[in-house]
C-alpha cells in the first residue's frame, strides 16, 4: 500500500511543564515521526524552555520560534512554513501539540488511521469530535462551542459538524487559497469558508481522540465565570469570521 505523502503540523503553547510528561512527549514525537512523512512545529516564544529544547532536540522534527500572538497567527505561520519546509508533500494535518498528545495517549490507533485518511484534491477536511469526545470537556467549552457548531452547520450544510476542535487535514494546493487575506483571529471557521467560496471540497470526520485530558485545560478551569466569558468571546470571533466570510 502506497504510504500518503502527509505532513503534520503542530502549534505549542505551553508555559508550564508540570501538565506534560518528558516521556509522553518523547513517545509522541517517534509516533508522530512514524506516521507521517514530515513533522513541523511551530513553538511559542514563551513556551517552557525544557519543552522547547526537547522539541528541537529531536532529530526528526523540523521546528521554528514563532511570537505568542494568539492561535490564529500561530496556525498562519506554521503552515506556511510547512509548506516551505516540505514542498514535495500532498497534503497537511494542522493541530495543537497537547491535542496530539492526548490523541495518542488515548486512541493511537485512530491517529495512525487518521494520518493516513484519504482525501481528494483540493479538499480541506475538518477533524472534529464525536459525541464522547465533544462531551468529554468542560462545561463552559461545551455550551459556547454548541453554538458555533450550529452556524458552522448552516453555512457549510454539513449534519452534525464540529469546527471547534482545533483540527484539520487539507491538500497544500489549497494552502495560499486560505491564507490569502487571512487576518482573523482563530481559523476554525474562516479556513474552510474560503476553500468552498474558491470552489474545493469539504468534508467532515469526527474523532474519538480529540477528547479532553487535564493537559488540555486553559488556565482558567479555577474561575468558571472567567471561563465562560473567555469562551464565550472565542465562540463569538470564530462565528464573526463565518458570517464575515458569507456576505
Amino acid at each position: 500500500m502506497t504510504r500518503t505523502k502527509r505532513g503534520i503540523i503542530a502549534t505549542v503553547h505551553n508555559r508550564r511543564n508540570d501538565l506534560l510528561e518528558v516521556s509522553d512527549v518523547s513517545t509522541v514525537l517517534d509516533f508522530l515521526a512514524n506516521c507521517f512523512e514530515g513533522v513541523f512545529l511551530a513553538i511559542s516564544d514563551v513556551t517552557d524552555p525544557l519543552l522547547t529544547h526537547l522539541l528541537n532536540a529531536h532529530h526528526q522534527c523540523k521546528t521554528m520560534i514563532i511570537p505568542a500572538n494568539g492561535a490564529g497567527d500561530a496556525r498562519r505561520k506554521a503552515v506556511r512554513a510547512a509548506k516551505e519546509a516540505y514542498p514535495a508533500l500532498t497534503s497537511f494535518q494542522l493541530c495543537d501539540f497537547d491535542r496530539l498528545l492526548t490523541w495518542q495517549t488515548s486512541f493511537p490507533d485512530e491517529l495512525a488511521q487518521i494520518s493516513q485518511l484519504e482525501i481528494g484534491k483540493e479538499t480541506y477536511c475538518i477533524l472534529g469530535r464525536t459525541p464522547q469526545a465533544f462531551d468529554s470537556h468542560p462545561q463552559a467549552w461545551r455550551v459556547t462551542e454548541a453554538l458555533v457548531n450550529q452556524v458552522a452547520q448552516a453555512c457549510f450544510q454539513l449534519e452534525d459538524v464540529d469546527i471547534t476542535a482545533g483540527s484539520e487535514i487539507f491538500s497544500a494546493s489549497l494552502i495560499d487559497v486560505f491564507l490569502k487575506d487571512n487576518h482573523a483571529r482563530l481559523n476554525d471557521g474562516e479556513w474552510p469558508r474560503k476553500v468552498l467560496t474558491y470552489g474545493g471540497n469539504l468534508m467532515y470526520h469526527a474523532c474519538d481522540g480529540l477528547c479532553y485530558a487535564d493537559r488540555n485545560r486553559d488556565g482558567l478551569s479555577d474561575d468558571p465565570m472567567r471561563q465562560l466569558m473567555g469562551r464565550l468571546q472565542l465562540a463569538a470571533a470564530i462565528t464573526k469570521s463565518l458570517y464575515e466570510e458569507r456576505v
